[in-house]
């Protein structure tokens, strides 16, 4: 059986013998076996290069206990997946780790730019602000790294990914505005007084509001 699998040429000789042996296997038959159990390996092999299963994996990682992370970022990361997911059906094209060039990268920015369709408060939306898409690049440049890491695929150019981002307006109140909120008579709405207590507490402290819902 060693001396079919050297000729078959599988490099885990003693898994292959392991999964293959039986006391009862028909040596009539043996050849049919290893190709059967080659075939095995093999779509096994081919599942865990898959681009969707390694973005699992990554996730779970990322909910461990050794690195947990809040749930705001896994809902990023599962976003990330999804786009992937949105732009391979878009162009009818399967996405695999060899997709991952400039042309990629190209295509990629333009269906997040001008075709990506999505709900905002139940408003069907198409195209992402140029911030979401920086995100997703990012996130998709450490997913990515993360995997070369691990030795899980090879190394991947990524000299070409930059990531796209935009000065946001900081909109804030002034300290009399503030004040003035907080000092508003709201007797005749009791039930407003703890909200815009609150809302005043956010405002003083600059908690993000993920953090100040906590």
């Amino acid at each position: 059986m060693v001396a079919e699998a050297t000729r078959k040429q599988i490099a885990d000789k003693g898994a292959f013998v392991k999964k293959a042996f039986s006391p009862t296997l028909d040596l009539s038959v043996l050849d049919e076996r290893i190709v059967t159990v080659a075939k095995q390996e093999m779509a096994k092999k081919e599942a865990k290069q898959d681009i969707y299963y390694q973005f699992d994996e990554y996730i779970k990682a990322k909910e461990s206990k050794e690195r947990k992370v809040s749930k705001a970022t896994l809902t990023v990361y599962s976003n990330v997946k999804g786009h992937l997911q949105a732009f391979e059906k878009y162009r009818k094209e399967k996405i695999s780790f060899a997709s991952f060039d400039f042309n990629f990268y190209h295509d990629f920015i333009d269906y997040l730019t001008f075709e990506h369709v999505h709900m905002r408060r139940q408003e069907v939306l198409t195209g992402l602000k140029l911030n979401t898409i920086g995100k997703t690049i990012k996130h998709l440049r450490g997913f990515i790294k993360d995997r070369v890491k691990r030795k899980i695929i090879t190394p991947i150019d990524l000299t070409d990914f930059k990531i796209p981002e935009e000065e946001c307006d900081a909109i804030y109140l002034s300290h009399q505005e503030i004040i003035a909120i907080y000092q508003t008579d709201l007797s005749a709405h009791a039930h407003l007084i703890e909200y815009r207590d609150l809302f005043v507490l956010g405002c003083l402290t600059g908690l993000r509001f993920s953090d100040f819902s906590r």
